[in-house]
């Protein structure tokens, strides 16, 4: 086999050593700086993405938070609301409720006053009516 040949050795590790040395350089030189140059812009543009998602976490827990006071205010106000609006309900309620009252009342003591006038003008009426009878009969028992 030719490539066991020793005389062909030193010419062998000559184009080894003249093919690893450009290989070595080329590599060093050129494609491991590239190889850096990507990685290292990678990692910014990770860095820059990390970043800018803290900081869009941030805003995001202070909407949340926002929000969380938002709606708890709302809340409040709504109970609030609705508290002041039952209020008044009653209040009307009780006010209609003391009108009618003071208006029952007032009716009872027209109605009172009207059956004591009725009676009292039945009463005069009756003791006309019966006077009047009685002088009818005595009329007609004395003309007889």
């Amino acid at each position: 086999m030719p490539q066991l040949d020793i005389s062909n050795f030193s010419s062998q590790i000559f184009w080894l050593i003249i093919c690893f040395t450009i290989l070595y350089f080329y590599l060093s030189k050129i494609i491991i700086p590239r190889i850096d140059n990507i990685i290292s812009s990678r990692k910014n543009i990770i860095e820059e993405d990390v970043n800018k998602t803290y900081i869009l976490q941030q805003k995001i827990d202070k909407l949340q938070q926002e929000s969380v006071n938002i709606r708890n205010e709302s809340s409040v106000e709504y109970k609030n609301t609705i508290d002041q609006a039952h209020k008044k309900a009653l209040n009307s309620r009780n006010f209609a409720i003391l009108k009618l009252k003071e208006r029952i009342e007032s009716m009872s003591i027209n109605s009172k006053n009207e059956i004591i006038k009725f009676i009292t003008h039945c009463e005069q009426e009756k003791e006309k009516i019966v006077k009047e009878f009685i002088i009818t009969i005595k009329s007609k028992l004395f003309k007889s």
